[in-house]
């Protein structure tokens, strides 16, 4: 998904996405996997991580 459609999925403006992809990067919760137009987000942390 992009983050437009991310957006529109959760009822948030663009930007609010794009804040909480940047803190997940910065945090080590994600990490792209390939480019920007055929990759993908990976996700780094276990589910009992990310409740914390």
């Amino acid at each position: 998904m992009s983050q437009r459609e991310y957006a529109n999925e959760l009822g948030w403006n663009l930007d609010r996405v794009k804040y909480y992809l940047r803190k997940m990067k910065t945090q080590e919760l994600i990490k792209r996997v390939g480019n920007s137009h055929s990759g993908y987000w990976e996700v780094l942390a276990e589910v009992n991580q990310l409740q914390n």
